[in-house]
């Protein structure tokens, strides 16, 4: 067992140990903390109602301290409504990121502007999940939040400093797959990067997502100028990082990259392939993506 996974281990039995026994284990504002790293990793896991557990029992532990701290507060509400976005409640999510609390939060002391960020960028999603075009607005808010902040606070690493400002451009853009609007998306993004530069950018695993992204615009270009073989190439290379980031296939992302294959299978008048790849599970999986 690796040192992380040791790790896990204890922060789950610290978990466990006060959800038994909390007439006598006394917790504090860390503990707490550490439950809310605990229910994002859970999060970001896929185990979605362990996550909602720990959130839980985080909020009960908060609750008990009788302590006010901004920070704590909004970050186990980012936490309940990305668990309620991922569920697919998005009106109870953006209920809990309402722009009353938002203001709150940004006006926090001392300021929390990549906590902020956070916040902007799942209410964008949410937004965008509903189909509203309100959510480019948000996205926009969060990119300039992030960059507020590492102007404040910079990473300790410059390729950290390049490729995160365009994490921000990816969750900006992947709002536009919500609403129908993925091919206008040109050749260059507002920071004036092509896929090619941002791929290059994106070499760390660490920023899968925007690989992914990338090939999924790669493809719209390819199939613009009418190279479906290469379309079809980058939207399975973008569905397929993004599986294996994930493993996650009821995202907007994943149907997204169904639907482009589909419609690269039209525009080579494979229309039963077509069909298969948009409606049937077991295609998908056969149909060479």
């Amino acid at each position: 067992m690796s040192n992380s996974q040791l790790y896990l281990e204890h922060v789950l039995n610290l978990r466990n140990q006060y959800n038994i026994d909390r007439r006598s284990l006394v917790p504090t504002l860390d503990f707490v903390k550490l439950l809310g790293s605990l229910a994002r990793f859970l999060l970001d896991s896929a185990f979605y109602k362990k996550a909602e557990n720990t959130e839980l029992i985080a909020r009960e532990a908060f609750q008990e301290l009788c302590e006010e701290d901004e920070r704590v507060s909004a970050d186990l509400n980012i936490l309940q409504a990305l668990s309620l976005a991922h569920q697919g409640s998005f009106s109870r999510a953006k209920g809990l990121l309402d722009e009353t609390y938002l203001y709150t939060l940004a006006n926090a002391f001392p300021p929390a502007e990549l906590q902020l960020s956070r916040a902007f960028t799942i209410m964008g999603n949410v937004e965008a999940s509903l189909g509203n075009i309100v959510s480019m607005r948000w996205h926009a808010k969060a990119i300039k939040q992030r960059l507020d902040g590492y102007r404040r606070e910079p990473p300790k690493r410059d390729d950290e400093h390049a490729a995160i400002p365009l994490l921000e451009k990816v969750q900006a853009n992947l709002g536009r797959f919500f609403f129908g609007d993925s091919d206008d998306l040109d050749d260059r993004d507002e920071v004036g990067l092509s896929p090619v530069v941002a791929l290059a950018y994106a070499s760390d695993s660490r920023y899968w997502v925007m690989r992914a992204y990338e090939h999924f615009r790669l493809g719209n270009l390819a199939r613009r100028v009418e190279e479906f073989e290469k379309a079809h190439e980058e939207y399975a290379n973008a569905r397929q990082l993004w599986r294996h980031g994930t493993r996650l296939d009821t995202h907007h992302f994943h149907g997204a990259c169904l639907y482009k294959l589909g419609c690269v299978a039209c525009d080579r008048c494979e229309f039963e392939s077509a069909r298969f790849v948009i409606f049937d599970t077991d295609a998908q999986n056969a149909y060479k993506i």
